[in-house]
C-alpha cells in the first residue's frame, strides 16, 4: 500500500512540474506600451531605428527624480574644500579641547595646503607656556590627519588664522576654493554657511545677507569707560544659522566662491528689570539667526599679507600692516548726502597718520568713487576699503604707487597724499574688480 502512494506522489509531482514548465515557456510579450527596440538596420530606407536609451524609461508618476540641483552640485564641489578642525592645548593652569570649523584656499611653495579659520579657534594654541596640537580634517574624509597643522599667520583682533599642514592631498587643485569679491555683497542675496556644527561634522545651512557692511564693536575688557579698549570689527551680517564649531567655516555664495568667514552670533545687550524694586541687571544673550561673518576681501589681505611675508622662521602677525589704518573703523560717519541721493563718509576725528581732517568727505581712494566701490548706492557703505589696504601699503615700499585719498575740505576737493606706498607687486585683485556686477 505504501509503495501504491509513493508512486502516486511520484506522477503528482511530475505532472505538476510539467504543467509549470509549459506556462513559462510561452512567448515573452512587451506591452504594448512600452517601445520596442531594433537594432537592425532597415537596408530599404537607409535609417536607424536605434531607439534612444534616454527614452526607454518606465514612466512612473511615483518615481523619484535624482538629479542633482546646480546648487547641489555647488555645494557638493564647495564641501571638498571645507575642513573640521580639533584643537588640543594644555599649560600649566588649563587643559582642553575645542573645534572648529575652516576651508583650503591655496597652497605653499611645496603643494603643501593652506587653510583659513578664525583666529579664536586656535588662539589657546597661541597662549604662553602652552603646548598644542591642531588636527585637521577635510569634510568628506572619515579621519583626521595623524600630522598636526601648523599655524604660519594670524591677525587676532580681526579674527584671521592662517594654517598649513606638512601633507600631500592628491586632488588639492579640485579642493581649492575661490575668493570671492564682498564689496559685491547685497542684501538680500542667497548665502550658505558650511562648518562643523557643535563639533557634529561638517554641515550646510541657508540663509540671506541682511546687513551687507556693519562695523561691530565691543568692549574687550568690559569696561566701557574706557574707549580705547574697544574691538572694531568690519562684518557682514545673515541669517544662515550658525553654532559653536562654525567658527572659521566659508559663508558662499551661489558660486560657490567664498564671501565671508562665518565668526559668531550677534550678541545682544539686555537690560532687564528685577523684583518689585525694579533693580536692573545688564546681561548679553545670542540673538537668533543674526549671525557674523568676517569679509572675504579683509581675510583675502589677511591671507595674502602672511603668503608674502612668511618665510618658515615665525609666525607672522598680520595686524602689524594696519596698525596706522585701524582708526578708520572708529572715526568716520556714514551718513546721506544733504541730497539724500547717496552715502558719503564723514571723517569726525583727525587721523593724523592719512593726513585726514575732522570733517572731511572721502570721495575717493585711489581715483575709485566711494559710490562705486559697492554693488550699488542703496546700501550703507563704509571704509572697510581704506583698512583693506592697510595689508597692502606701508611707508617704506620703495616705488610710486602711493595711496591717494580725494576728499571735500572746507567745499574744496583736494587730493591727499598720503605718503603710504604699495608695498607688493600689484594691488590686490578684489581692488581690480570694483564695478562689477554682483553674483
Amino acid at each position: 500500500m505504501k509503495k501504491t502512494i509513493k508512486i502516486f506522489s511520484i506522477v503528482l509531482i511530475l505532472i505538476l512540474g510539467l504543467s509549470i514548465f509549459t506556462s513559462c515557456s510561452g512567448p515573452f510579450v512587451i506591452p504594448s506600451d512600452r517601445p520596442i527596440e531594433d537594432n537592425n538596420d532597415d537596408s530599404n530606407n537607409g535609417t536607424n531605428n536605434n531607439i534612444d536609451d534616454k527614452n526607454y524609461q518606465i514612466e512612473d508618476e511615483d518615481a523619484q527624480n535624482y538629479t542633482a540641483t546646480d546648487i547641489a552640485n555647488m555645494l557638493a564641489k564647495a564641501i571638498k574644500g571645507a575642513i573640521e578642525i580639533e584643537v588640543s592645548f594644555s599649560s600649566l593652569t588649563v587643559s582642553g579641547t575645542s573645534s572648529g570649523s575652516g576651508f583650503l584656499i591655496g597652497k605653499m611653495s611645496d603643494d603643501d595646503p593652506v587653510f583659513v579659520t578664525n583666529y579664536h579657534v586656535i588662539q589657546s594654541a597661541l597662549e604662553k607656556n602652552t603646548t598644542y596640537e591642531i588636527l585637521i580634517k577635510l569634510a568628506d574624509k572619515a579621519d583626521y590627519y595623524s600630522k598636526p597643522a601648523e599655524i604660519i599667520g594670524y591677525d587676532a583682533d580681526m579674527d584671521i588664522a592662517v594654517l598649513t599642514l606638512d601633507k600631500e592631498i592628491s586632488d588639492i587643485d579640485e579642493r581649492i576654493l575661490e575668493w570671492g569679491n564682498s564689496k559685491a555683497v547685497y542684501r538680500g542675496q542667497e548665502v550658505y554657511a558650511i562648518g562643523n556644527a557643535l563639533g557634529y561634522q561638517t554641515s550646510i545651512t541657508q540663509g540671506i545677507v541682511g546687513i551687507a557692511e556693519e562695523i561691530f564693536f565691543y568692549d574687550d575688557n568690559d569696561t566701557k569707560d574706557i574707549e580705547n579698549d574697544d574691538i572694531y570689527k568690519h562684518v557682514i551680517r545673515h541669517d544662515a544659522s550658525i553654532n559653536s564649531g562654525n567658527s572659521g567655516g566659508m559663508l558662499i555664495n551661489n558660486n560657490g566662491e567664498v564671501i565671508g568667514i562665518n565668526s559668531y552670533g550677534y550678541l545682544s545687550n539686555i537690560t532687564e528689570i528685577i523684583g518689585d524694586d525694579q533693580s536692573r541687571t545688564d546681561y548679553y544673550t545670542n540673538a537668533e539667526n543674526m549671525s557674523l561673518a568676517i569679509p572675504s576681501n579683509l581675510a583675502r589681505a589677511v591671507y595674502e599679507y602672511v603668503m608674502i611675508n612668511y618665510d618658515s622662521t615665525q609666525v607672522i602677525d598680520a595686524s602689524v600692516a594696519r596698525e596706522d589704518f585701524n582708526d578708520v573703523l572708529r572715526v568716520i560717519d556714514v551718513s546721506l548726502d544733504e541730497n539724500e541721493e547717496s552715502n558719503i563718509l564723514k571723517v569726525t576725528q583727525p587721523i593724523s597718520n592719512l593726513g585726514l581732517l575732522k570733517g572731511d568727505i572721502i570721495l575717493e581712494v585711489n581715483g575709485i568713487s566711494i559710490d562705486d566701490m559697492f554693488f550699488d548706492n542703496t546700501q550703507i557703505i563704509s571704509p572697510s576699503v581704506i583698512l583693506e589696504l592697510g595689508y597692502y601699503y606701508n611707508k617704506s615700499a620703495a616705488n610710486q604707487s602711493q595711496l591717494i585719498i580725494k576728499v571735500l575740505r572746507n567745499q574744496t576737493e583736494r587730493e591727499i597724499l598720503t605718503g603710504y606706498y604699495l608695498a607688493t607687486d600689484n594691488l590686490p585683485v578684489w581692488y581690480d574688480e570694483l564695478g562689477y556686477e554682483a553674483a
